[in-house]
């Protein structure tokens, strides 16, 4: 073990893995955002594409329009979710291999240390696992308000239609259970196996489950304890009242260390939980 590396948890302990994994993040941010930073200027420019198809005025089909998206439309996780999925694969080979130079960009001069890039079967993988994950996602988003409009209504058994908006919210984060961890596999052994999650997952799902809320509250925490400085920012640096090209490309600018921190914080709490269930032994780390 070098000591790029996170610390080995004998236990899966839900807090120990957070910590862990933010600890990891600020002691190694250098590295980290070397290898990260291309994929999220990307994500950021495919966040941007996906406004500019919906404001200021719809240019796809309104069956393509969704509120459950951020941005509001279906093609949102598709977009952005193959960037995530890559800058995964670098934070993972940062974390689990000596000679990390995943997706380094080879000219016939020299090799390009400092940008990565790469588009291989496990990448492409990682990415539609993420990007199904993100549909369904929004998917229960859905069938959760209808549920939830339903019960408001009235005319319905409320208890019944509690009990259903319940076990949707747990297929919510069933899927996240089962998702994170197998793109993450897939990103880190090269293969898709679901035989490989169950045997690496067994007895553990509650935890993961667990360490899923707690990420997803802390990060949600964080933007809304950065939004007014945000507003504030992007008040000063523009007057815009309405969306615009230029108006949306200095939010995202201003929202970009966000972006950054999201990517870094799932793909190293995965990397985490996959070392922690596999009791992994191999040298982690990486050259700048």
């Amino acid at each position: 073990m070098t000591e790029t590396q996170p610390s080995t948890l004998r236990l899966l302990r839900i807090v120990r893995v957070i910590t862990a994994a933010f600890k990891y993040c600020l002691r190694d941010f250098r590295r980290l955002f070397l290898v990260t930073w291309f994929v999220c200027v990307l994500a950021s420019a495919s966040r941007l594409l996906a406004e500019w198809l919906v404001y200021p005025f719809p240019q796809v089909p309104e069956w393509m329009l969704s509120t459950s998206f951020d941005p509001p439309t279906w093609l949102a996780p598709i977009l952005i979710m193959p960037w995530l999925a890559m800058g995964w694969a670098f934070v993972l080979n940062e974390m689990f291999d000596a000679d990390a130079r995943r997706g380094i960009i080879q000219t016939p001069s020299r090799a390009l240390t400092w940008i990565r890039f790469e588009l291989s079967r496990p990448v492409l993988i990682a990415s539609a696992i993420l990007a199904a994950t993100g549909l369904a996602d929004g998917a229960t988003r859905v069938a959760q308000f209808h549920i939830l409009a339903l019960a408001y209504m009235g005319g319905y058994d409320d208890n019944a239609l509690m009990i259903l908006a319940g076990i949707v919210a747990v297929a919510r984060v069933a899927l996240f259970v089962w998702c994170y961890p197998l793109a993450g596999l897939v990103l880190h052994t090269g293969r898709f196996s679901i035989a490989d999650l169950r045997q690496l997952m067994r007895g553990n799902w509650l935890r993961v489950a667990a360490i899923v809320l707690l990420l997803t509250v802390i990060l949600r925490g964080i933007d809304q304890l950065m939004l007014p400085v945000t507003a504030w920012l992007f008040g000063t640096l523009t007057e815009s009242t309405v969306w615009t090209v230029q108006a949306t490309a200095v939010r995202l600018a201003i929202d970009f260390p966000f972006q950054m921190l999201w990517t870094l914080a799932w793909g190293i709490t995965v990397g985490i939980i996959l070392h922690t269930l596999t009791r992994a032994t191999v040298p982690v780390g990486g050259n700048d």
